[in-house]
């Protein structure tokens, strides 16, 4: 959730707070419980879109790590594979194993496992003449296991990142539900409780400013619920 949402969604919860503490009054009101249950479906689609936005984050999360520790155990065996070909002064294998972490980390994603496969692959070819002064067979090993972990992550992000747009609008347009609900709705039916219940209009005013939190009235501070520092949305 951005910055702006989340002062949003700070707000909902301020104004519905000071509704369920004052519930007694407007209980009694028909179209108004119809409106706050509305407001709270609403809210709880947020929550819920909130939450898979993160889900997506954290896939994307596992999938950077995962192609880092791939690129490590390459550039490790790329290494080894440099160092026997040095060793044995073949040029044509060493420039098979010349990789640089930057060199091994060219194009996209996938890209970039097939780059880490075919040092794999070049290291098996001749890992009988790497064990065991070079390398281990477990070392070698290592590269394909972390490979694959990557391409199998790999199908998740696509999928995780469609969820977070999809998750994205659906939270825009239950915002843009909660705006009507609040603006049509809610804050017109509050205007019969400003005289009788002043202490409860105030307080749903300033808890509807952006930023905002209801004020007592006798804390000798301005409330007015307009104020051009806290719009209400």
């Amino acid at each position: 959730m951005d910055k702006k949402n989340f002062h949003k969604d700070k707000m909902v919860s301020n104004v519905k707070e000071v509704l369920l503490k004052w519930k007694d009054i407007w209980t009694g009101s028909v179209a108004f419980k119809k409106s706050f249950n509305r407001l709270e479906e609403q809210h709880k689609v947020v929550n819920e879109h909130d939450q898979q936005q993160g889900s997506g984050k954290s896939t994307t999360a596992k999938k950077d790590q995962s192609i880092e520790k791939m690129l490590d155990a390459t550039l490790i065996g790329s290494g080894n594979g440099m160092a026997y070909a040095s060793s044995v002064n073949d040029n044509e294998l060493k420039t098979q194993f010349n990789y640089t972490k930057t060199s091994l980390n060219r194009g996209i994603e996938k890209e970039i496992c097939n780059n880490c496969m075919k040092v794999y692959t070049d290291l098996t070819k001749i890992k009988d003449k790497l064990i065991p002064d070079f390398t281990t067979e477990e070392e070698i090993e290592e590269i394909k296991v972390v490979i694959d972990i990557c391409l199998e992550l790999l199908d998740k992000p696509q999928g995780a990142r469609r969820m977070s747009k999809s998750s994205k609008e659906k939270m825009e347009a239950a915002f843009a539900e909660i705006t009507k609900i609040l603006k049509e709705q809610l804050d017109k039916m509050m205007l019969k409780y400003k005289a009788k219940y002043p202490e409860f209009y105030i307080e749903y005013t300033n808890a509807r400013k952006i930023g905002g939190w209801k004020k007592k009235k006798d804390d000798g501070e301005n409330t007015d619920s307009t104020s051009d520092n806290n719009p209400i949305v």
